[in-house]
């Protein structure tokens, strides 16, 4: 038996990504997606690095938070190995770099920390 459907094809239109400048908390992140109701969230993520209009590069990863105030974004580099991996929970921010053998902790101010 052959089914034909008549559902209506839309379009999918991505907006226009916009850079961000300053510090990344899950409050800024809540406010810029407008998250309404929604409590938990999973992604693939794709990060690029530019500096001054110029492209450094690109990493992949996983992006996962969960209300109220959880965020864990996980880069990877070639041949999945950990790039870089940023925890933030109850206004505590952690960033690992395994290949600096580096983990950095921060409850005050996130933009202040440095490598």
């Amino acid at each position: 038996m052959f089914l034909p459907s008549c559902a209506r094809k839309e379009a999918l239109i991505r907006d226009e990504i916009m850079p961000f400048h300053g510090p990344a908390t899950v409050e800024k992140l809540k406010q810029s997606i407008g998250f309404g109701d929604i409590t938990e969230m999973k992604a693939l993520a794709e990060v690029s690095i530019t500096t001054q209009g110029e492209n450094r590069g690109s990493l992949n990863g996983v992006f996962a938070y969960k209300a109220p105030g959880r965020m864990r974004v996980k880069l990877f580099g070639p041949f999945g190995l950990t790039m870089s991996e940023v925890v933030i929970s109850n206004g505590l921010l952690q960033l690992s770099v395994p290949s600096k053998k580096a983990l950095l902790n921060s409850s005050e101010n996130p933009s202040r920390m440095s490598i």
